[in-house]
């Protein structure tokens, strides 16, 4: 049953998101990037790589030198957790130097969007691992829904946070 009152307050948010995004899409205007927000965005992606390529040589360390009953972390894991790493580190980059946005786009509308998704996403991880108790089995930390959840609800919150940073 809470299911069910989840998946309605999903479908009804996600309406209202459709209809706020027609509408901004409506006033917007197509704009393009300048020579600066590229240079920032190029610099960025290379932050975001760097990151992920630093979070894999920790957890190669941890691994290499961790005790035999230390919990571990599953492919699917560290792979989300990469990817939501290096993610999260180019976009919030870009937004804080404003490269992330085109020139003349609407900020206040996106952000707003994000920051709901982002929050909403945060609350059904939290939920479900009110609800979910084995996530370490034989020292292995384990592939659940939840952490996609989670990651997701990390990289749509930054989204948000850093779209009114500039402001």
């Amino acid at each position: 049953m809470e299911k069910l009152g989840l998946f309605i307050i999903f479908v009804i948010v996600l309406c209202v998101i459709l209809l706020f995004t027609s509408i901004l899409k409506s006033v917007d205007k197509p704009g393009h990037y300048d020579e600066m927000q590229e240079v920032y965005r190029t610099r960025a992606n290379k932050y975001g790589f760097f990151g992920m390529v630093i979070l894999l040589l920790i957890y190669i360390f941890y691994d290499m030198f961790a005790s035999a009953g230390s919990v571990r972390l599953s492919a699917s894991i560290l792979a989300i957790a990469t990817l939501t790493l290096g993610s999260t580190i180019t976009v919030f980059y870009s937004l804080i130097k404003g490269a992330y946005y085109q020139i003349g786009q609407k900020i206040t509308g996106n952000g707003i969007i994000f920051l709901v998704l982002g929050i909403m996403n945060l609350l059904i991880f939290i939920m479900e691992v009110r609800e979910e108790r084995d996530f370490v089995e034989n020292g292995l930390m384990i592939f659940k829904n939840c952490y996609a959840q989670l990651m997701v609800g990390i990289l749509f919150s930054a989204i948000g946070i850093g779209s009114f940073v500039n402001l």
